[in-house]
C-alpha cells in the first residue's frame, strides 16, 4: 500500500469517526419526531415541496402508496446513474476517465449492468 492510499484510508476513517455521533443524534431526532437544529434551513423548502405534491403530513401513507413509492424512487436513481455515468468523461475533476482507457465500448455495459444489479440490490455482483 503506498503512502497516499494509507493516508486516505486513515482521512477515511477519522472523518467516519467524527460524524458518526452527530448524524447519528441528527437521525434519531428524525425518527422520532423531535425538533433538529436544521429544521429552520428545510422547513420552508420541506413545506413548498410538500404543498406542490400534495403531500399531507398528518396522514401516514397506505403501504400500496408507499410500495409504488418506492418503485419510482428507485426508477428515478436508476435513470439519474446511468445519465450520470452516461457524461461522466465530460464532468470536472475526474481521474483519467472511461474515454481514456482505449476501446470504450467496452466498458459501457459493465457500468449499466452495475447500476441495475445495485438497483436490485444483488448479493453478487462481480464482473
Amino acid at each position: 500500500m503506498t503512502w497516499q492510499a494509507g493516508f486516505t484510508l486513515l482521512l477515511g476513517i477519522v472523518v467516519f469517526a467524527v460524524l458518526i455521533k452527530p448524524l447519528g443524534i441528527y437521525l434519531y431526532r428524525i425518527f422520532t419526531f423531535q425538533p433538529t437544529s436544521l429544521d429552520r434551513m428545510f422547513r420552508p423548502g420541506e413545506r413548498w415541496l410538500f404543498k406542490r405534491l400534495h403531500i399531507s403530513t398528518d396522514q401516514s401513507m397506505p403501504a400500496v402508496q408507499y410500495g409504488l413509492a418506492l418503485i419510482l424512487t428507485n426508477f428515478i436513481w436508476v435513470i439519474l446513474a446511468y445519465l450520470f455515468l452516461r457524461i461522466q468523461n465530460i464532468l470536472p475533476f475526474r481521474l483519467g476517465g472511461w474515454a481514456s482507457r482505449g476501446n470504450r465500448r467496452y466498458f459501457q455495459p459493465i457500468h449499466q449492468r452495475s447500476i441495475v444489479s445495485q438497483s436490485l440490490c444483488c448479493e453478487s455482483c462481480h464482473y
